[in-house]
């Protein structure tokens, strides 16, 4: 079973077993993973990243408060959630509020893949509904602090990629405009969804004016998928040496 290339997912732990298993899991279906060691780092990096799937250690303080964040989180709301139980617990009749999966632990490999293929199916349409195209447009963008020109880096139908130079802040609401290549302006509102330190900032469309969202899906139909968003930045990556 392959997953399909890009998918990311987080792995919330201090368990090195669970990491070894999961990870090698990961590995055998060409995904990736980030690692976070508390729920707090978590929550924090879930707020402004997407990522495709969360695999919670139920033994963590806090995990079962995480995995109901995760659904209300403006990124990951829909982001499949392996519950992991604690070593000698039985998933038998164990109910998870916002879980997808519960895991028994130990984890083996076998294990998390044969989870994993049972999610393909939903995860495989969530990566196309935020399909990312590489775009590279300048951007006029508008908060309240700073007014000043971007850059474009990938666009799909729900939000934008952009590089800035003045910092914005996150959760902020700003003001967008830019052209397509055939001239067709496209302005409206978005979220600031997540931010990265080197000057990247994710947008989440709120609203597009007129008749622009026509015009910009039109236009991405025409356009090659890129794959997966980008990877985020700033969170410690655990792999098998």
């Amino acid at each position: 079973m392959n997953c399909p290339s890009g998918l990311r997912f987080l792995l919330v732990t201090t368990d090195n077993h669970m990491l070894a298993a999961v990870i090698d899991a990961l590995e055998r279906t060409n995904a990736s993973a980030g690692y976070a060691a508390s729920t707090g780092a978590a929550r924090a990096h879930l707020q402004r990243y997407r990522v495709d799937g969360v695999f919670v250690d139920l033994a963590l303080p806090d995990a079962d408060d995480l995995i109901l964040n995760i659904r209300g989180c403006l990124s990951n709301g829909t982001a499949i959630v392996f519950a992991c139980l604690p070593c000698g617990v039985a998933p038998d009749g164990i109910v998870i509020p916002g879980a997808s999966f519960v895991l028994q632990r130990p984890l083996t490999p076998e294990q998390v893949i044969s989870h994993l293929a049972r999610a393909q199916a939903w995860m495989q349409s969530e990566s196309r509904r935020f399909s990312r195209y590489s775009v590279r447009l300048p951007v006029h963008v508008k908060s309240e602090s700073v007014e000043q020109r971007g850059m474009m880096a990938t666009l799909g139908s729900g939000g934008m990629s952009l590089d800035v130079l003045q910092p914005v802040e996150h959760k902020s609401v700003i003001d967008f405009t830019f052209e397509t290549p055939s001239g067709i302006r496209i302005n409206g509102k978005g979220l600031v969804a997540w931010v990265q330190s080197e000057g990247r900032i994710g947008v989440k469309f709120q609203f597009i004016r007129g008749e622009g969202h026509n015009h910009l899906q039109a236009w991405l139909n025409d356009l090659q998928p890129m794959g997966a968003p980008p990877v985020a930045e700033g969170l410690e990556s655990r792999t098998r040496n």
